[in-house]
């Protein structure tokens, strides 16, 4: 199944696709800046859970949320729903190097979602997923 494999295929897909990203906003809102070389590695994902498990998805991703920003690596991760369609959702990760994300799919929430993720009939659309190296 294509969202079984997500986890692999997020990890061979570290490529840049052409953002730049000079500084961003961490967690607790302020605004900081990396030396040159030392982008942090993120990605951008829109999931198109099925509706008849929409709540089961949201739980599922608030506990992922909440244990992934006590990674130690870990510097953003926000999610939230499409303002222009309906169970849409769209996600932002941030880590200071691929190694952090790396560690991420270890952990036992990453492993929870990954269940949940690789589970018949949770999503109507395959993902899409981008990653790329802040600047």
């Amino acid at each position: 199944m294509l969202v079984r494999a997500l986890p692999l295929f997020l990890l061979s897909l570290g490529v840049v696709y052409g953002f730049t990203f000079r500084s961003a906003r961490s967690i607790t809102g302020s605004t900081t800046r990396l030396a040159a070389g030392k982008g942090r590695y993120c990605l951008n994902v829109t999931l198109y859970p099925n509706p008849a498990r929409r709540e089961e998805f949201v739980d599922c991703i608030r506990n992922n949320q909440n244990n992934s920003v006590q990674e130690p690596k870990c510097v953003q991760y926000t999610w939230g729903e499409s303002t222009t369609e309906s169970n849409v959702f769209h996600f932002h990760e941030e880590y200071e190097d691929k190694d952090g994300f790396e560690f991420h799919t270890k952990t036992p929430h990453f492993a929870l979602w990954d269940k949940f993720a690789s589970s018949d009939n949770a999503f109507t659309k395959p993902p899409e997923v981008l990653f790329f190296e802040e600047l």
